[in-house]
């Protein structure tokens, strides 16, 4: 950016200057002309000569500070809460409506006695 203001004003004090006098407008045209052809031929020959020339662009990304990402674990099967079975919840566990399940406390019956059926659900929940 520096560079283009700099020629801006040093071209603008060749315009002042040349512009006021015939002779001198025509010898600053002719020189411009000149220099011109000359910096486009110097361009062309560097331009053949690098035929890889370097080229700026973006930064390369980097690693911000902080903890790495965690992959998520997979989940397993859910199993339900009532019988430890999957492939269903305690909603749709298919002992909830049967009669002497575990809806009441494990082991005990109605009246707070031992209960047979009780027990033998237990063990086969066991197995």
């Amino acid at each position: 950016m520096f560079r283009r203001g700099a020629m801006s004003a040093a071209f603008n004090t060749l315009c002042e200057v040349s512009c006021k006098h015939d002779g001198s407008y025509k010898e600053a045209i002719e020189g411009l002309h000149n220099l011109l052809e000359k910096i486009r031929r110097h361009q062309d020959g560097n331009n053949k000569n690098n035929a890889n020339p370097s080229i700026i662009g973006d930064p390369e990304n980097v690693k911000s500070k902080g903890a790495p990402r965690r992959n998520k674990k997979s989940r397993g099967n859910r199993y339900c809460t009532r019988c430890k079975r999957p492939n269903h919840t305690k909603q749709t566990c298919p002992l909830r409506d049967a009669p002497g399940d575990l809806h009441q406390v494990e082991g005990e019956g109605s009246a707070g006695q031992p209960n047979d059926e009780s027990m033998d659900f237990n063990v086969s929940l066991l197995l």
